[in-house]
């Protein structure tokens, strides 16, 4: 997904939602959502929109980015790079975050953790 703005960035899409999207973007000549010109955000006025689903909790944005930075805290995608990707300059929405992310990899375990350490860096001179 290319993000405009001030911040211009790449961010790949969950594996969980490529394919749908990609199927969608087939359809639609042009951008698949643009940020319209008063400067509020997108992504919120599209989802006030949606037709079903009127019985599931109303969709956040906040909520739904939340989501998405936990479940790459839990993928072990560097800090840095979800920051990066996210557009945010401190780690202090991560730290809030570091409790969601059990919901996402229950099975890591002291083993897998142990292992990403050792795992982490190699000299070259090694």
């Amino acid at each position: 997904m290319e993000i405009g703005g001030p911040n211009p960035r790449r961010v790949p899409v969950l594996a969980g939602f490529d394919k749908e999207l990609v199927d969608v973007a087939k359809k639609v000549d042009g951008p698949l959502v643009v940020a319209p010109e008063d400067g509020k955000n997108a992504i919120s006025a599209l989802t006030r929109n949606l037709a079903g689903g009127e019985d599931l909790p109303p969709l956040h944005v906040s909520r739904l980015r939340s989501t998405w930075m936990a479940c790459l805290m839990a993928a072990w995608v560097p800090l840095s790079e979800i920051t990066r990707l996210a557009g945010v300059k401190t780690i202090k929405v991560l730290e809030d975050l570091l409790p969601y992310c059990k919901h996402f990899a229950p099975e890591a375990d002291t083993d897998h953790a142990a292992e990403a350490v050792r795992n982490a860096w190699r000299p070259k001179w090694l």
